[in-house]
């Protein structure tokens, strides 16, 4: 799954938005787009709660809770669940198991940027397409 678009579209204050986002997914041969907007809210630094708005997306349901916990001095854990009802077929069988091998897949990677950013000097982000890491 790629993110191909992704902006708010309103915000009712600095902690609660309206994000609309769009993600390219393939599936085997069939691709397609899931579009979703989402009432994301952030409690307080440690919760992100983001709830699909259905008659807005092509989803029948979706939530995604992030929970971001310190861990020592030095670390932090970062707890994750999502669950989605598309509104559009998949194909049956092997399908379900390939959506959510990617989507999780979407989320290590989605923390392990997350801790490059967060620990530049640790883990050196690579300028795309070079293979190296900038200094």
């Amino acid at each position: 799954e790629l993110v191909t678009e992704s902006k708010v579209i309103s915000s009712v204050d600095e902690h609660r938005h309206l994000v609309r986002s769009v993600a390219s997914a393939c599936v085997l041969m069939f691709c397609g787009k899931v579009i979703q907007v989402q009432d994301i809210v952030d409690r307080d630094g440690r919760e992100i709660l983001a709830r699909t708005l259905p008659e807005q997306s092509n989803v029948r349901s979706g939530m995604v809770h992030w929970r971001i916990m310190p861990d020592t001095a030095a670390t932090t854990r970062i707890f994750f669940h999502m669950r989605i009802t598309p509104d559009f077929w998949i194909p049956p069988l092997l399908g379900p198991w390939l959506i959510k091998r990617s989507l999780h897949s979407a989320a290590v990677n989605t923390v392990a940027t997350i801790e490059k950013l967060a620990n530049p000097d640790e883990f050196p982000m690579e300028p795309p397409g070079t293979g190296e890491s900038r200094r």
